[in-house]
């Protein structure tokens, strides 16, 4: 039986019965801050990398000034702030946004089902 963290909701001798409190607490976030600063980010950063080619939606520099025509791609541009009257319009880019150009992912086995993300394991 996994402890029970002594300022968890859980502490309480009937808390501590229940099954699911074990199981949420203490908080994901109380949980990643024990990984070194750094850490999450430079791996994720890598995988990224070398996993995809990412380049932004619009070329321009963020506080530019721009226009978005009629017919634009919403998936690709999303329009914030005070939006009246019918395309063009014209406004301030916020955020460039990303795009994946190309993917790099390893050829998988035949012989393994890729929707098994971690096998069950039984110890004998």
């Amino acid at each position: 039986m996994p402890p029970v963290w002594p300022s968890s909701p859980c502490s309480s001798a009937r808390a501590a019965s229940l099954i699911s409190c074990r199981k949420t607490w203490p908080p994901i976030r109380t949980r990643i801050s024990a990984v070194p600063p750094g850490v999450v980010h430079a791996g994720c950063r890598k995988v990224l990398a070398d996993q995809l080619t990412l380049e932004p939606v619009l070329k321009e520099a963020e506080g530019a000034t721009i226009k978005v025509p009629a017919g634009f791609d919403a998936q690709r541009i999303r329009l914030t702030g005070n939006i009246a009257g019918q395309p063009p319009f014209t406004g301030t880019l916020r955020h460039h946004g990303w795009q994946v150009t190309s993917v790099r992912l390893p050829a998988i086995s035949e012989t393994l089902d890729p929707r098994v993300v971690a096998p069950a394991e039984v110890e004998l």
